[in-house]
């Protein structure tokens, strides 16, 4: 009975293990995904990943609410092949981010 109870739960740890894997971008990915940003959007400035599930993305801010650029940069990551990864993207201002060392968010969108 016991090796049963620790089978299940070595067996449950490694399905469980395997899941959130795939619920993040992969260091490659990341650097692939803002090296695309960066050369392929104009609106793009600068863009880093904070972690495995946010994406900052630098814009001019042109006083606008930018959710829906994020909305766009979430279906970009679903282009790239990142549909179904829990990210999180915000649009920071990237004047006030050189100017004054602070991350602004003009906006925000959970992509998933």
């Amino acid at each position: 009975m016991k090796k049963i109870i620790l089978l299940t739960t070595l067996l449950s740890s490694i399905l469980v293990g395997c899941g959130e894997k795939h619920d993040v971008v992969s260091e490659t990915d990341q650097k692939a995904i803002t090296s695309y940003l960066i050369k392929n959007e104009p609106t793009v400035k600068d863009a880093a990943w904070s972690n495995n599930s946010t994406l900052k993305v630098g814009v001019i801010d042109n006083g606008t609410n930018r959710d829906g650029y994020a909305q766009y940069i979430c279906e970009v990551l679903s282009q790239k092949g990142q549909q179904g990864k829990q990210v999180t993207v915000k649009v920071i201002d990237i004047q006030k981010l050189l100017n004054t060392n602070k991350w602004v968010t003009i906006g925000e969108k959970h992509c998933s």
